[in-house]
């Protein structure tokens, strides 16, 4: 109770492998290694950014399911409404 932890850091060997080459980590130089890293988490960046545009993207096709059901049941003046500008189309795939 309210002792400390210790603990205690050991540097263990890791294989990367890349374009099929395989390297030892504990042979590799500190920018090597931090080249290797930034790579890595440029990937996870990337990972989670195809996953909120894939969110997105279906946020997208739910409001436009819903705009063209409200579209079906609307009747109005298209005098009176002014959703997009003059030359601006929207498509629903």
């Amino acid at each position: 109770m309210g002792g400390a932890f210790v603990l205690e850091s050991k540097k263990l060997m890791a294989k990367i492998t890349i374009d099929g080459k395989e390297y030892d980590s504990d042979n590799l130089s500190e920018e090597t290694i931090n080249q290797f890293n930034s790579v890595r988490l440029t990937d996870i960046k990337l990972s989670e950014l195809k996953r909120d545009l894939g969110i997105a993207q279906t946020a997208r096709n739910a409001y436009a399911m819903a705009l063209k059901a409200a579209l079906e049941n609307e009747e109005f003046d298209e005098g009176q409404v002014t959703l997009l500008d003059e030359d601006e189309n929207l498509k629903f795939d």
